[in-house]
């Protein structure tokens, strides 16, 4: 029925128009079923898939749309869990993978998904600041390997695993931030300054720090469960700590001014 009424109305806008103004009217009508494909179902569930859907649109027309390596699906009337990289979970999405998909620009400045778990854009020609993203449920931000500069915001993922904005152009101080599920945590080949914060990560596996311009000493960290620890190119000073990493396989703290 929606169509039918879209249908009629694009067909009244043809009378008595140009040739171009034609043209107009036949690429607006895609448009026109392309929204009325997201309007499908009723009440909360309708505004919520919108909502999502109008998301996507705006980071595929803010990353560079026509430079990216695959784009199937993207933008056409078919449901978005057909949309390359893009999964979801009860009519919600809950995962984009876009890894080394030649995305170029910045990421939208109030990205909202709320049901986001995944976002996976490394390997891309991303620029600008980081968002503080409005997605509560975040599991995983892989933003490494772009071009992004600014400060790292004080993110507030309670259900984070893993954080990965390496090799980027980060500047400022790393927030100490609060993620009691926090397993992998890399910030290395940036920009950092200031001291490492001591982060209390219960169940932190991976901390790459490595290649950036902190300094003072490096903190007796509490991490029961430590696998990795790099912490060399930095100006750190001090003595190294008496660790207790009973789990610990790399521990590189090269090229720093330590002692003892």
């Amino acid at each position: 029925m929606k169509n039918n009424f879209l249908n009629k109305l694009i067909i009244s806008l043809f009378k008595n128009q140009s040739m171009m103004k034609m043209i107009f009217w036949r690429q607006m009508r895609g448009w026109l079923l392309f929204l009325g494909c997201l309007c499908t179902g009723t009440g909360m569930a309708q505004g919520s898939r919108q909502s999502d859907s109008l998301e996507l649109v705006a980071l595929y027309n803010a990353t560079g749309r026509e430079s990216w390596r695959t784009k199937t699906n993207w933008l056409t009337n078919t449901p978005i869990n057909t949309w390359f990289g893009v999964s979801l979970t009860n009519g919600r999405v809950t995962s984009i993978q876009l890894p080394q998909n030649q995305l170029i620009g910045t990421i939208p400045p109030n990205f909202n998904l709320p049901n986001l778990q995944q976002l996976w854009l490394f390997g891309n020609q991303l620029t600008g600041n980081i968002p503080n993203f409005n997605s509560p449920n975040l599991q995983q931000l892989k933003l490494g390997r772009n071009q992004l500069t600014g400060n790292i915001p004080n993110f507030n993922f309670p259900n984070l695993e893993g954080l990965y904005l390496n090799n980027n152009q980060l500047t400022g101080s790393i927030p100490n931030f609060n993620f009691p599920n926090l397993e992998g945590l890399s910030l290395s080949n940036n920009q950092l300054t200031a001291s490492i914060p001591n982060f209390n990560f219960p169940n932190l596996q991976q901390l790459w720090l490595s290649d950036n311009q902190l300094t003072s000493s490096i903190p007796n960290f509490n991490f029961p469960n430590l696998q990795y620890l790099y912490l060399s190119n930095n100006q750190l000073t001090g003595s190294i700590p008496n660790f207790n990493f009973p789990n610990l396989q790399y521990l590189y703290l090269s090229n720093n001014q330590l002692t003892g």
